[in-house]
């Protein structure tokens, strides 16, 4: 399958599971990642620092999907300041605990996504 044409392998990301083969999981627990894919071994070990693109990921999920909206809910007036304000540092300490894996699958789907090239030489290599 040529995933340079389509982001087939991002969806897979999407789903935890393998941007290459789609069968094995990235990530064992929480905060436990594998180090290749147990179908394929397409290797999700990167060089250092591969993954601070997932807290970039992380961060906007916190921010997109909870302080705004929380944000939204005291403007409204359906929620008064102190709650709020209690609510959101709460949500911004749990948060990114709660998505980080997910944001690591989402990187690295992104990651083979865009480089989808490098992905379909790696396999053909491993033949």
């Amino acid at each position: 399958m040529n995933l340079s044409n389509n982001f087939e392998c991002f969806k897979r990301g999407m789903m935890n599971r393998c941007p290459r083969c789609g069968v094995g999981p990235i990530t064992k627990t929480l905060f436990v990642r594998h180090e290749s894919c147990p179908h394929c071994k397409m290797d999700f070990t990167r060089e250092d620092g591969f993954y601070s693109g997932a807290m970039a990921i992380n961060y906007a999920m916190v921010c997109g999907f909870y302080l705004f909206p929380m944000l939204l809910i005291w403007w409204a007036g359906w929620l008064p300041g102190w709650p709020t304000i209690i609510l959101c540092f709460l949500g911004s300490a749990i948060m990114p605990i709660l998505t980080y894996r997910y944001s690591q699958c989402l990187w690295l789907g992104f990651y083979c996504w865009v480089t989808a090239e490098e992905l379909d030489e790696d396999s053909r290599s491993e033949k």
